[in-house]
C-alpha cells in the first residue's frame, strides 16, 4: 500500500485561508460584550452572595458561572462566525515548495 505523498496534502487546490475580521466596529462590539458579560456576572456574583446562604452561593460560583460563561462563549463564537471569511487561495510559500519539489 503506497503512503501518500506530501505533495497530495500540500497542492495548491488544498490551500484554504482563513480571513479575520479587522474592522473596528466588529472587535469593538465583542470587546464591549465581554465588558457586559463580566459586569453581569460580578452583579450576579454580589446578589447571591449577600441574599442567600454560603452553600448556594459557592453552587452558584462553580455550576452557574461555568455554566453561564460556556454559554456566552458559544453565542460569541456565533457571532464571530458571521464576520469570518475562507477564501480560497494559494499561498507564495505552497507554491514554491511545489516548485522545488518538483525540481528534485
Amino acid at each position: 500500500m503506497a503512503e501518500p505523498s506530501s505533495r497530495d496534502f500540500d497542492s495548491p487546490q488544498n490551500t484554504q485561508t482563513l480571513v479575520v475580521p479587522t474592522s473596528f466596529s466588529c472587535n469593538r462590539g465583542g470587546n464591549y460584550a465581554w465588558i457586559l458579560f463580566f459586569l453581569f456576572m460580578g452583579g450576579i456574583n454580589l446578589y447571591v452572595a449577600y441574599f442567600y446562604s454560603t452553600d448556594v452561593w459557592v453552587n452558584f460560583k462553580l455550576f452557574g458561572g461555568a455554566g453561564l460563561l460556556l454559554v456566552f462563549v458559544f453565542l460569541q463564537a456565533i457571532y464571530l462566525t458571521r464576520h469570518l471569511a475562507i477564501k480560497q487561495q494559494t499561498s507564495f510559500e505552497t507554491v514554491s515548495k511545489n516548485k522545488i519539489e518538483e525540481k528534485m
